[in-house]
């Protein structure tokens, strides 16, 4: 593993390294867990939402959550540098411009542009669990792609953790075409 350090943050102090690996890259932020089955959160960075405060997508707001989660019970957040689903900030910024001009959904602007719906993988989260030795998980998604992928590589999910955020009604539009367009779960 890479060095570590320890960062205060208003959600309380968390282990964080950094990692790349199976082409990716991004942190590991961990807080201590009880028990063989520690919270995970697999977060996409979103620049938007996260840096610049957008109030079109949740990506700031699952990430709040998870962090909040794991300040209070434990557990891990993975934070992947794959902006746009993975398909980098130019195209992220294409994409959005599609939606805005032509009222396509994320979905079919992605195809749009020549991208699946959703193309990311999840290669080295699989291989950072496996070198910490963690076989089984409460995850915090709706994505059910994230819950096959580490299923597939014989990670155990025992259970999906609602992460709570305060919603509006462009974030629940998005959210009801993340369900319908990317077969995700109604909650998080």
């Amino acid at each position: 593993m890479e060095p570590r350090i320890i960062l205060p943050t208003k959600y309380g102090e968390f282990e964080v390294f950094y990692f790349k690996r199976c082409g990716q890259e991004g942190a590991v932020i961990l807080s201590p867990y009880d028990g063989d089955c520690p919270f995970v959160r697999i977060h996409s960075s979103c620049l938007f939402s996260e840096s610049l405060r957008a109030t079109n997508c949740d990506c700031s707001r699952q990430l709040e959550s998870a962090l909040r989660y794991i300040g209070n019970n434990g557990g891990v957040v993975f934070y992947l540098y794959q902006e746009g689903r993975g398909i980098g900030l130019e195209d992220k910024i294409k994409a959005i411009s599609l939606e805005q001009n032509e009222g396509v959904n994320t979905a079919e602007a992605f195809d749009r542009l020549g991208h699946p719906k959703d193309p990311r993988n999840y290669d080295a989260v699989i291989s950072i669990l496996q070198e910490l030795n963690i076989k089984e998980i409460c995850i915090g998604t709706s994505n059910p792609r994230k819950v096959d992928a580490l299923t597939d590589a014989g990670i155990f999910i025992r259970d999906r953790v609602h992460l709570m955020f305060e919603s509006n009604e462009v974030i629940d539009e998005y959210l009801t075409n993340k369900i319908r367009y990317l077969g995700h779960h109604e909650k998080n």
